[in-house]
């Protein structure tokens, strides 16, 4: 496998539970 799209698919999927995060956050806050 090639290092870059490992870490590219790794980052993208942080990146989607970050933005989760934030959103449920946001919404039991507000």
């Amino acid at each position: 496998m090639n290092v870059s799209c490992m870490m590219e698919g790794i980052s993208r999927y942080i990146h989607l539970a970050i933005v989760r995060l934030l959103n449920g956050q946001g919404m039991k806050t507000f």
